[in-house]
């Protein structure tokens, strides 16, 4: 990374101040043309991957957001083999620990943030049908006995 130069410390001689603010410029010349600067782009989405960066936010600062694969909510991260928000896994996991069945609903829910909870049928079909898996689940930091629960 090029560090911005102190224009105080450039060396030129002071006697005459037309030659020296000559100088001035000529080194100030110099140390601009070394840095380069690059337009910043404009803001990224695509409706395919689902991922955009907030226009007003740092580059460094600026983490992609990823929509649930479920609900379209901001997904929290992979989980069970999707990313996920928080909303969608937890439904997720406890349909699958508890065994539930839910009533049958020929309906075809549109299943978005606002509605996720109107049809646990359907919801529970989206998450398979997106791909949500009880073999897919990743044991980073998760307690041995909620592991041992998991997979009994």
């Amino acid at each position: 990374s090029i560090s911005t130069p102190h224009y105080e410390d450039i060396p030129f001689p002071r006697a005459d101040p037309m030659v020296a603010d000559y100088k001035y410029d000529l080194k100030l010349q110099e140390y601009q043309s070394a840095i380069k600067v690059e337009p910043v782009s404009p803001p990224y989405y695509s409706e395919k991957t689902q991922l955009y960066s907030k226009p007003h936010e740092e580059p460094s600062n600026s983490l992609m957001a990823i929509e649930c694969r479920v609900c379209g909510d901001k997904a929290s991260g992979f989980h069970y083999g999707v990313h996920a928000c928080e909303g969608c896994k937890g439904f997720f996991r406890r349909t699958i620990r508890l065994k539930l069945i839910y009533v049958r609903c020929d309906l075809n829910c549109r299943i978005h943030k606002k509605s996720r909870n109107k049809c646990q049928y359907c919801r529970f079909q989206k998450c398979l049908a997106v791909g949500m898996s009880h073999n897919a689940i990743r044991f980073g930091r998760m307690p041995q006995a909620e592991k041992e629960k998991l997979l009994a």
